[in-house]
């Protein structure tokens, strides 16, 4: 079967010939424009979360926090006003003065602490000074003053210091009602500055020695301090009681020690004088031997006695006789004691100790463990045979016979020597 496609004549078109064109191509079609490839890693930003859009929201708010308080720090936290509290040791124009500080300056920017060392130094009788901020706009200054507790002897005068040690003034003599500190040579005397030592030992043993009386509340009572000798320390309480508390071991103890029997007065008298012994209060005892001790002059007058019982000659100088010198008895040894013309010079000098109650003082209130010696227990002077003279001494009095009244044997006592008693 033939094509029809064959049978069909040429088209109209076919026929004719066109100047510059060609005839149209069957089936030939405009291929579509490609679209632009996209780059690669950039992808379209989907919706945020819940969580981002609350991280946005707290960084807004803390954003526009810090413009608010960098405003309210700038603009209204200013000092309008300036108080002065504490002690009035100084008036308030002389510590705002020093201090420096201004109306309508920013409160928060204030400098405290170089101020405060500024008042202490600059200041003596200001012990401590506190510079605190009250918001919105006031400014406080809080002092604390210093009080003169203990006067230390130095080449130039007397320093007068406080009980943390500061130095308040410098005078000719130490200060009324304080306690005399000897031994502590000072490197520095300026006020407003504090003790220091080179033996930083004695430095560190007065600061703890004057806290301790502080805290213990007797700091007023104690009169004397010597601390010439750091293996000899002494204390004296009322200038009646020398306290001797021997080397640095253990200072803060004795002085709690020496405290309890100062005060308790079934232990030591509010009229008693005498010597505590507290150098070896680390084994908890400690003696006292009752008598009249005798108070060194340390402002430049005479030397003072503080008697017992009321002998106003006690540590005046005594008159010598016979070129045999003061320390040379007028009686008889008898091998006891010594026998002297009055009653009163005899019990004077036969050496008898005396305490509170003469025995051995336990208080109950005082721990289990610490003992309260008496030193008329060691001594045993008291006792009615005269102590323990050892077996070869006789107890009668030496006549100058040949033979004792207690012994029956002969003493050869050479041609040289006379019969007679010497009498002085």
């Amino acid at each position: 079967m033939a094509d029809p496609r064959k049978r069909r004549g040429k088209g109209p078109l076919e026929e004719e010939d066109f100047i510059g064109m060609s005839p149209p191509q069957e089936g030939r079609r405009r291929p579509p424009p490609e679209r632009p490839a996209r780059k690669p890693g950039k992808k379209r930003r989907g919706p945020l979360g819940p969580g981002k859009r609350l991280l946005i929201l707290i960084v807004c708010i803390l954003l526009m926090a810090a413009i608010t308080a960098a405003f309210c720090i700038f603009l209204v936290f200013k000092v309008a006003e300036i108080q002065v509290t504490g002690d009035s040791v100084y008036s308030a124009q002389e510590i705002t003065d020093l201090c420096g500080y201004e109306i309508g300056e920013n409160l928060v920017f204030l400098t405290t602490e170089d101020r405060e060392q500024r008042l202490e130094s600059q200041l003596p009788y200001v012990q401590e000074a506190q510079i605190t901020r009250h918001l919105p706009n006031t400014l406080e200054i809080h002092i604390t003053g210093a009080q003169v507790q203990a006067s230390v002897e130095t080449a130039g005068g007397w320093l007068w210091v406080s009980d943390q040690g500061k130095i308040l003034e410098l005078g000719t003599a130490p200060a009324e009602g304080t306690m005399m500190i000897r031994g502590y040579p000072s490197l520095t005397s300026q006020p407003g500055q504090f003790l220091s030592a080179e033996d930083q030992t004695l430095q560190a043993v007065l600061t703890e020695i004057l806290g301790k009386l502080s805290d213990l509340e007797i700091l007023e009572d104690c009169t004397r301090l010597d601390l010439t000798d750091l293996y000899d320390i002494r204390l004296w309480y009322q200038d009646r009681v020398e306290c001797k508390l021997g080397s640095t071991a253990e200072l803060s103890y004795k002085l709690e020690f020496a405290q309890k029997l100062l005060t308790n007065t079934t232990r030591i008298g509010g009229q008693e004088t005498g010597v505590l012994d507290l150098s070896y209060a680390d084994t908890h005892n400690a003696g006292f031997l009752a008598g009249p001790i005798e108070l060194e002059d340390w402002t430049g007058s005479a030397a003072q006695t503080a008697p017992e019982g009321g002998d106003e000659n006690a540590g005046a100088p005594q008159e010598e006789e016979d070129g045999r010198g003061g320390d040379i008895p007028n009686g008889i040894f008898d091998g006891d004691g010594i026998v002297s013309s009055t009653p009163e010079e005899s019990s004077q000098d036969t050496g008898e100790t005396q305490t509170t109650d003469g025995t051995q003082d336990t208080d109950e209130t005082q721990d289990s463990d610490e003992t309260w010696e008496d030193p008329s227990q060691e001594t045993g002077s008291g006792s009615s045979e005269g102590g323990d003279r050892g077996g070869d001494i006789p107890g009668e009095l030496f006549e100058g016979e040949e033979e004792s009244s207690s012994s029956a044997g002969t003493v050869d006592r050479g041609g040289d020597i006379p019969s007679d008693i010497f009498t002085g």
